[in-house]
């Protein structure tokens, strides 16, 4: 066996190992996490059946028509029984007309969860509670409540679950292995000729390899010229996205400046004090997590959620009349109702924010903020009545450190944030002018990014 073949055996075993163990582990969690649910929802249902219940002489008295309608449908999913001290039944729901059930008894005053089969091998989840109940004379009676809920559906749910952790980690295995292939071959490939170049290179002597090797060679001086450039790019990047950090740090910082002028002037309680400061705190630190990210990975979106347009309009919109109440912006919103999109929540938050930041620091007394969708794309315009964008600039600013006004406050850096991460969805930005004769920034995001309108 060779040493290429040795190392891909041990990584297969290794990375099986791995795989099997996740896989497992992940199977389980959802499986109590499913059961956790279930066992708070036939919780809530057995008080509610307790609420309705009452004791006349030793008899457990129970309405023929229960509240939940599921329990008054015979062939229901949902089924009730309550047995006496002597696990006789003593009163059955009509939706357990043609079921048999033997259920363990629990202890008094405790809860008892698990499967269940009647007669015909259907399996329920159920839960039963004993319970002393006293009648009106003051008489204890023991009573059993139980109540079943069908299984099939939430088995086969987590069959379909564990389907997919399965083929998920067989994926992700596949592609580990092909990876860790990829770096056997190069590694173990000839590199005397490189030797001296390579020596060269970190003497400072040259900047990059050279291309003329033998043909089997040349993929991996390729591969180190492409390191030495990322890695250049990679300073390039961490330092862009300091300067981004800094940027994006504005708002929230601004924000918390308000809070902090409102609390002296008693415009707002402590609660509300604690509450603002909080998620201006969450957000700051949601924004250091996703510029360290970026400043790692670039512009790869690495989570992608259906984030409600009309909720984080809003939302950035009440943040950026705070930072801006001196100004008194009449700021209008109309997003299309149930529009959202797929994309990562940071990324949308810096689009919006940034955008919406613009009008309102430029406008001079209007703003007006808009989203709406058509078969081939969703939109996101922002317009405001400020000095506008004159066409000759309307290229320019997207440059990093670029402002038109030097007298804003700002570094430039908003915009050519926006336009970097909307390249990565392949959507475009364009600079228009407004019906006030002020600026006017629109974003086509192509619906193959998944944009839609919640409940299609």
């Amino acid at each position: 066996m060779t040493i290429a073949q040795r190392l891909f055996f041990v990584s297969f075993i290794v990375l099986g190992l791995i795989a099997l163990a996740l896989g497992f582990g992940l199977g389980k969690a959802y499986s109590l996490n499913q059961e956790a649910l279930i066992l708070e929802r036939l919780k809530l249902i057995t008080y509610s059946l307790m609420g309705q219940a009452d004791n006349l002489n030793g008899q457990i008295q129970l309405p023929r028509q229960l509240d939940d309608e599921r329990f008054n449908q015979p062939g229901s999913r949902l089924l009730a029984q309550v047995n006496d001290d002597q696990g006789q039944l003593a009163w059955g729901s009509l939706s357990l007309a043609q079921h048999r059930l033997q259920l363990p008894q629990p202890g008094a005053g405790q809860w008892l969860f698990g499967l269940a089969v009647d007669q015909a091998g259907q399996n329920y989840y159920s839960l039963s509670y004993s319970t002393s109940w006293p009648d009106q004379q003051g008489r204890h009676s023991d009573f059993v409540f139980s109540v079943l809920e069908q299984a099939d559906q939430y088995q086969q749910r987590q069959h379909r679950v564990f389907g997919l952790i399965a083929g998920g980690a067989a994926v992700v295995l596949l592609g580990l292995l092909s990876l860790q292939w990829l770096i056997v071959k190069l590694s173990l490939k000839p590199l005397q000729q490189l030797s001296g170049d390579i020596q060269s290179l970190n003497l400072g002597q040259r900047q990059k390899l050279q291309s003329n090797y033998s043909s089997d060679l040349n993929p991996m001086a390729l591969d180190l010229n492409l390191m030495i450039d990322n890695e250049r790019r990679q300073r390039q990047r961490y330092h862009d996205r300091m300067a981004d950090l800094s940027h994006s740090l504005k708002t929230p910082l601004s924000v918390l400046r308000g809070l902090s002028h409102e609390a002296e002037e008693d415009l707002i309680d402590k609660t509300q004090l604690h509450r603002g400061i909080n998620k201006q705190l969450r957000r700051m630190r949601d924004i250091v997590d996703y510029q360290l990210q970026r400043a790692v990975t670039g512009n790869q979106q690495a989570s992608f959620v259906a984030i409600a347009l009309e909720a984080e309009v809003a939302a950035i919109i009440k943040a950026l009349n705070k930072v801006y109440i001196d100004k008194g912006i009449n700021c209008q919103m109309s997003v299309e109702p149930g529009l959202s999109v797929y994309a990562d929540e940071q990324d949308m938050a810096e689009i919006i924010g940034n955008l919406c930041d613009n009008a309102f620091k430029y406008g001079r007394q209007q703003v007006f903020v808009s989203a709406w969708q058509d078969k081939q794309a969703w939109y996101f315009s922002v317009a405001d009545d400020g000095p506008g964008i004159p066409a000759s600039e309307r290229e320019h600013i997207f440059k990093r450190g670029v402002r038109l006004d030097s007298q804003a406050e700002g570094q430039g850096f908003g915009l050519a944030l926006v336009r970097e991460i909307l390249a990565s969805y392949q959507a475009e930005l364009s600079v228009d002018e407004s019906e006030w004769q002020g600026a006017k920034l629109q974003i086509r995001f192509p619906n193959n990014n998944h944009s839609s309108k919640q409940g299609d």
